[in-house]
């Protein structure tokens, strides 16, 4: 993303964190489970046991991980997306989101601004798959912040 440059060990924790997140509420939907798929297969590393990792593995020693600002954004970032591709982005995803802001220590003005981007760009997605006349990938528009 924008000619950086992450390790495999910052894309493995990437998913590992995924997993944590999708795995947190105990349901990994259809979809959650199709887009850890297809970020491994653009990282080319596999997302085997991404949903059944050891007790152990949580999300603070995942995000030490991460060598720099950018790295931890970039692993949010993918964090938010995975949060609003069910459609649904209640307010337990928008404190989730703030509390993964903060281990990796980006501030809550970066997180509202990172959550905004993400927000726009599927919507932007979605816009040209409605000009294209291909279906929808939302059973309905993409969730937005509670807040908003």
């Amino acid at each position: 993303m924008f000619e950086y440059s992450l390790s495999r060990d910052e894309e493995r924790a990437i998913l590992e964190m995924m997993g944590q997140v999708a795995t947190a509420d105990r349901e990994v939907t259809d979809r959650e489970k199709q887009f850890i798929v297809e970020v491994s297969h653009d990282f080319d590393v596999s997302a085997e046991g991404i949903f059944g990792l050891p007790e152990g593995r949580g999300l603070e020693a995942i995000a030490e991980r991460f060598s720099d600002d950018t790295a931890r954004k970039i692993a949010l970032v993918f964090t938010i997306r995975l949060a609003f591709v069910d459609g649904l982005y209640d307010s337990d995803e928008w404190l989730g989101v703030r509390r993964l802001g903060d281990l990796l220590k980006i501030p809550d003005g970066t997180v509202a601004d990172l959550e905004d981007w993400v927000r726009r760009g599927l919507e932007w997605e979605e816009e040209g798959r409605v000009l294209m006349g291909r279906p929808s990938k939302w059973s309905v528009s993409p969730a937005r912040r509670p807040d908003t």
